[in-house]
């Protein structure tokens, strides 16, 4: 309802949002550094050295026709090499963008712990211990604050008696999550080792690509996002192995009665790591702005909040809570992540409105 209408603003506000954080160009970090202590990274014509050890191997062997030595370059060959050191550069600026970024994620979040004892842990594992207070803070926060006005303030006019969850039902909810969000950690903590040492195709500044190329790949990926989740998510239940000893613990919560925002992260970790591998995995193949990958893999924890609290906001073509409910009743419908394309395609979609009537009529 009003609560799912502001989510949906939010989404908006960080995809906008990202376009405009830290937007400066590679190069303007490159040229800064060439006056401090990257002297090594100069940009400069290529020279014979540098053409002998670039060529193909085979290429290398000195050549004494007419007495001229293979090695020396042509012009064909220093604008080739000249935009493979170009090209190079680029991709030292943005990584070192990359740490740097992280770090400055690093001092923001884990701010009370101290410096020197923070620069003496590994970088993986500072990754993991930053991405689980942060995720630790944003459940208890949003779950908290969510089920604090869906519950006690606008309760009694959204509910129907006996329709909100009992206090048990939270706790044990809360306790599955909070034993899951250490093994949740370790994925991002390991994409951002993966993305550092320059496997993925994950870029630091907008700018390297540009606003319309930007919001282009955002588009592409999240499209490749959505198709993904929706397959881990339904062969979670098709593959009884799957189902049997993972997802069940989530599917334990099947009632209007028992589902609630906590609910959102009270999975089995193995499940919660498989249903958001598909963020991570695509970086692998498809250009991404780091940073917006990151927010919005977070957002997938504000999102489970909001599509467990049972109540449906008919916000087409929004996957909201009416949808998501009942997934938990039927077990063979929604599927999807954010949006309802993929469950229409692979004909798995059931509409909230046309459940409810047929319910009636029984």
């Amino acid at each position: 309802m009003l609560s799912q209408r502001w989510l949906c603003l939010v989404i908006l506000t960080i995809c906008a949002g990202s376009c405009c954080v830290r937007r400066a160009d590679a190069w303007s970090w490159f040229e800064a550094k060439l006056e401090g202590d990257s002297p090594s990274f100069v940009y400069q014509v290529p020279d014979a050295a540098d053409i002998a050890v670039l060529r193909p191997k085979g290429q290398r062997q000195q050549n004494c026709t007419n007495g001229l030595n293979s090695t020396a370059p042509s012009l064909t060959e220093r604008e080739q090499l000249s935009k493979a050191l170009a090209q190079r550069q680029c991709q030292y600026a943005n990584l070192q963008h990359l740490k740097e970024e992280n770090d400055w994620k690093n001092d923001l979040v884990l701010f009370m712990i101290p410096t020197g004892f923070r620069r003496a842990l590994p970088r993986v594992v500072l990754s993991w211990l930053r991405n689980y207070v942060a995720c630790m803070a944003v459940y208890f926060g949003v779950s908290g604050a969510w089920a604090y006005y869906v519950y006690w303030v606008f309760g009694y006019c959204l509910y129907g008696p006996g329709n909100m969850p009992s206090t048990s039902d939270v706790f044990e909810q809360a306790w599955v999550a909070v034993g899951s969000i250490p093994g949740y950690a370790v994925l991002p903590a390991l994409t951002e080792a993966v993305v550092e040492a320059g496997w993925t195709r994950a870029y630091a500044r907008i700018g390297n690509v540009g606003v319309w190329w930007h919001l282009a790949n955002f588009a592409v990926y999240m499209l490749c996002v959505e198709f993904a989740v929706y397959w881990m998510h339904r062969l979670l239940h098709d593959i009884r192995v799957g189902y049997r000893w993972l997802h069940y613990i989530h599917h334990k919560y099947n009632k209007e009665g028992s589902l609630s925002p906590f609910a959102g992260l009270a999975f089995h970790p193995l499940d919660g790591i498989i249903q958001a591998l598909p963020y991570c995995v695509l970086l692998l193949v498809l250009p991404m702005h780091f940073l917006t990958h990151e927010l919005m893999l977070f957002m997938t924890g504000i999102w489970t909040t909001n599509i467990h609290d049972c109540l449906h906001a008919r916000i087409v073509p929004i996957m909201g809570a009416g949808y998501h409910t009942i997934h938990h009743t039927t077990y063979q419908h929604n599927y999807g992540h954010y949006f309802i394309y993929m469950d229409r395609f692979f004909n798995t979609l059931e509409d909230p409105d046309e459940f409810s009537s047929k319910q009636k009529a029984l």
